[in-house]
């Protein structure tokens, strides 16, 4: 009976894992550099900035995204962004393009 209360808590806390804490943070593009993306927790969603490195940060609209699947869902754009382990970035994709990010250092 204690294997299967400790087998049941690793599956619980393992599922808890994945909160979308690899998204927060700032990113740069990979092609070009000018492209920023900033994504922030807000509450139980997130908040994503796409902006153009030569315009004022405070000129972009921050978009509401949640988190299902393991990627982030942003809201009236119907873009994602997904995570990619293996290569640490974040790609952004939509219907009409799409762009690759990494941590902005």
């Amino acid at each position: 009976m204690k294997k299967i209360a400790i087998l049941m808590l690793a599956v619980v806390l393992s599922a808890c894992g994945n909160n979308g804490g690899e998204f927060e943070g700032k990113w740069v593009e990979t092609n070009d550099g000018t492209s920023l993306m900033s994504i922030e927790r807000n509450n139980n969603e997130f908040l994503v900035t796409i902006s153009d490195s030569t315009e004022p940060a405070d000129a972009f609209t921050p978009i509401p995204a949640t988190l299902k699947d393991g990627k982030l869902f942003l809201e009236r754009s119907g873009a994602t962004v997904t995570y990619v382990k293996a290569t640490k970035t974040a790609v952004v994709s939509s219907m009409l393009a799409g762009a690759e990010f990494k941590r902005a250092k």
